[in-house]
C-alpha cells in the first residue's frame, strides 16, 4: 500500500495488494517461469492501481501546486520501486533455482 502523506484536502487510498511470486519448471521443457499471484488470484501481468482524490472546492494556492505534482510523482517512484522489488525477488530466485539444479546435473 502507498504511504498517506499529510496534504490538506487529499484523501489517500489504503488498498492493499499481497503479492505473490512462485517459481516453476515446466516439467516438458525443463524451463523455469514466475508465476504471479496478486491478492489470491494468478494475474498474467503487475497491474495494481491506488486512487488518490483531491477536493477541488477550495483555492489551491501558487505555492501548493508544486507539491500536488511531487506527491503524483512520489506515487509513481513507490510504484516503480514495488515493481523492482518483484522483479529482483523472481530474478534472485531463478538464479537459485538454476544453481541447484546445475549442482545436481555436476555431482
Amino acid at each position: 500500500s502507498p504511504i498517506a502523506g499529510d496534504k490538506e484536502h487529499v484523501t489517500y487510498d489504503d488498498t492493499v495488494y499481497s503479492f505473490n511470486i512462485t517459481i516453476v519448471q515446466d516439467p516438458v521443457t525443463n524451463k523455469l517461469a514466475a508465476k504471479l499471484i496478486i491478492d489470491g488470484k494468478e494475474a498474467d501481468e503487475l497491474a495494481v492501481q491506488f486512487e488518490n482524490t483531491y477536493d477541488y472546492s477550495e483555492p489551491t494556492a501558487p505555492s501548493q501546486q508544486g507539491e500536488e505534482k511531487a506527491d503524483s510523482t512520489m506515487l509513481w517512484v513507490y510504484v516503480g520501486v514495488a515493481v523492482g522489488v518483484v522483479a529482483l525477488a523472481a530474478v534472485a530466485a531463478l538464479v537459485v533455482v538454476r544453481g541447484k539444479k546445475s549442482r545436481g546435473k555436476n555431482q
